[in-house]
């Protein structure tokens, strides 16, 4: 089952696998989109043509500490949640079976996603610890999803990429090659 959800993504997307906590997650990663100077809005115009990992690496190197803090919080709250394009299933004539396949795959994701929000945890805790700034743990959160699964980065969108997208279509049916469209 697909379950609709809020996304500050650039495209049409609806979450596989959702926790309330997301949107608090997501509230404080976008605290600073609040504002309405001119600055603002051309710097959220180039973040929406950012993939994920683009804009964190953007955000750390133009945040603020109490910004950079905020950010940090906000991986506290929430686990990661898989994406997918819907305009892009529909546009597919597939969307259906991409759906399905991709439902399957979420188990996986959902197993990668709870190991990953507590490696997030030991790291954001073993930074503060050592006395890293939220900058620098915010790049050792960048550098533990660069060196997660294909399943996982792909789920997340981190490089660009949904699985609901034309070109995954092929590494999709791999994954996903027991399943059954009915």
């Amino acid at each position: 089952m697909i379950n609709s959800a809020t996304s500050t993504s650039t495209s049409t997307s609806t979450s596989i696998y959702t926790q309330s906590v997301n949107q608090k997650r997501n509230a404080g990663a976008n605290a600073e989109t609040g504002s309405v100077d001119g600055h603002r809005i051309q710097q959220n115009e180039q973040a929406a043509r950012q993939t994920p990992r683009e804009s964190l690496l953007s955000f750390i190197d133009s945040a603020s500490p109490e910004e950079a803090r905020s950010r940090l919080n906000s991986y506290m709250k929430g686990s990661p949640v898989m994406f997918v394009n819907l305009k892009a299933m529909i546009v597919s004539g597939k969307g259906l079976e991409i759906g399905g396949r991709i439902n399957q795959l979420n188990d996986q994701f959902r197993v990668e996603a709870a190991r990953v929000d507590d490696q997030e945890h030991q790291l954001i805790e073993h930074g503060r610890a050592v006395g890293k700034s939220s900058k620098e743990i915010l790049t050792d959160i960048v550098n533990l999803y660069d060196n997660q699964s294909e399943i996982f980065k792909v789920s997340i969108g981190w490089d660009g990429e949904q699985w609901s997208d034309p070109d995954k279509y092929s590494r999709l049916t791999e994954l996903t090659k027991n399943y059954v469209n009915t």
